[in-house]
């Protein structure tokens, strides 16, 4: 097998990744696929043998950090062991083909060829986020709501606390969204055909739409910030236009167009809100179920039902600090993300939220790194991103001519995901489109960084 052989398989590999993570965002579809997933890590590991010990051009200086922090991890949790040792050792495998898979680049790749794997894999993504939101909408739409179970677990459909969870979480609808936007954004710039310019301006309107619905403020405000920060830092090496060169590089229009952002969306958001809050009566008018009577539906999110203490951050400092409760038990080593529950639950000032920490663990990514791998695994992973990001600063810095397309949308999305994880833990332990995602991301970023500095040295 040749390296374009094994590019191709690679690719498909990622996009089956991309499929399968898509499906299992689903909670009834996750609930029936979850036990065959692991089925991945078989042509996981034969390509990892390919490609690291065959053709060995995916090596890179970064992936040490990593290697060490799925080496770190694997001593965790042959320590904790207990229940979780199972589940935490699948997460060592799990984290070993997002590392050297997903992440592993091979700088020396040409660019032409790098570029339409993305637009294969982004068209992929946003095709199936399409089909997804488009049958969320359908249910604020129609408004069709409905709970199923599957043993103990417990589903929804459509609008709850008038907020749209469609086929599933509000939270992880929001940000498939959010991550949908920027990709289509950059797919939109690259693309020359009017009918998937068409499509993408089509498929953004609606993620905007589920994005309103879903009232995900860790996703919308994130969002609005990586863009922001992501536009002041990139936009002079942005546009290289003569007559917009000058403007761009001023402080104060970078400045302008930062303050511009939040009040643009923050409008639009409201606008779109108003105007969402007349559609389900006008669709009941008009398929005859019920008569419209002219008034509107309440799409505020409802917090006043909400009978348990937690505040704007819906108790995410009660997790904090049964979390850091959990992280001083064994601070060196962590004590395994399958284990966070049961180490974390006893600390709860707040005993109601023992279901939120069951879901979704401390929501907070940095604090879950910590808690799960302690300050050895903590410090391995802050190592590479201490690395990467000064390489991708440093690079930025130094090159004169106008940065790829794909490097600036994907440094935007790292920074998305960077502000997400304050409020969420998605990236790491636990198999799902974040995870998967976010490392191609990170990938490819790295990719356009060092094939730069090569070409500099």
């Amino acid at each position: 097998m040749n390296k374009k052989t094994s590019d191709f398989w690679l690719l498909i590999y990622k996009a089956i990744w991309i499929v399968v993570m898509l499906m299992k965002a689903v909670p009834w579809l996750d609930w029936h696929l979850s036990p065959y997933i692991r089925l991945l890590l078989i042509p996981g590991a034969l390509l990892i043998l390919w490609e690291y010990f065959v053709q060995k051009k995916m090596w890179s200086k970064p992936l040490v950090f990593l290697i060490g922090f799925c080496v770190a991890y694997g001593c965790t949790a042959l320590l904790a062991r207990g229940d979780g040792f199972a589940g935490n050792l699948k997460s060592v495998f799990y984290m070993a083909v997002a590392f050297l898979l997903f992440y592993g680049h091979d700088w020396e790749r040409e660019p032409a060829l790098v570029k339409r794997e993305i637009k294969i894999l982004g068209r992929l993504f946003v095709t199936g986020t399409f089909l997804l939101a488009a049958i969320c909408f359908a249910t604020f739409l129609f408004s069709y709501n409905q709970v199923y179970t599957w043993g103990e677990k417990i589903g929804y459909i459509g609008m709850w606390d008038n907020r749209l969870w469609g086929l599933y979480n509000a939270n992880t609808g929001g940000a498939l969204n959010v991550i949908s936007l920027l990709i289509l954004s950059g797919l939109f710039l690259a693309e020359e055909k009017k009918s998937w310019r068409v499509f993408y301006v089509g498929n953004g309107i609606l993620q905007f739409l589920c994005l309103v619905l879903t009232y995900s403020r860790t996703s919308f405000y994130s969002l609005i910030l990586a863009l922001c920060i992501g536009i002041f830092i990139l936009l002079p090496h942005w546009d290289q236009e003569k007559r917009m060169k000058r403007n761009v590089k001023s402080l104060g229009f970078r400045l302008v167009i930062v303050l511009l952002i939040p009040l643009f969306f923050v409008t639009l958001e409201k606008v779109t809100r108003w105007g969402l809050s007349y559609l389900p009566g006008i669709v009941q008018e008009i398929t005859g179920e019920a008569e419209w009577d002219g008034q509107r539906e309440v799409l505020d999110r409802i917090e006043t039902l909400e009978h348990r203490g937690g505040g704007i951050l819906t108790g995410r400092p009660i997790l904090w600090e049964a979390g850091w409760h959990a992280f001083l038990e064994s601070p060196f080593f962590g004590v395994g993300r399958e284990n966070l529950y049961d180490r974390s639950v006893g600390y709860l000032s707040d005993p109601s939220w023992a279901p939120d920490l069951a879901a979704g663990g401390v929501h907070n990514g940095y604090l879950t790194l910590l808690i799960s791998s302690g300050l050895l695994g903590t410090a391995c992973l802050a190592l590479f991103w201490i690395r990467t990001v000064w390489q991708i600063f440093r690079m930025v810095r130094k090159k004169k001519e106008k940065l790829d397309l794909p490097f600036c949308i994907g440094g935007i999305l790292l920074l998305l995901y960077f502000i997400m994880e304050v409020l969420e833990a998605r990236i790491l332990y636990q198999v799902n489109i974040f995870m998967a995602l976010y490392w191609m991301v990170y990938g490819y970023v790295m990719y356009f960084t060092e094939r730069a500095e090569g070409q500099t040295h």
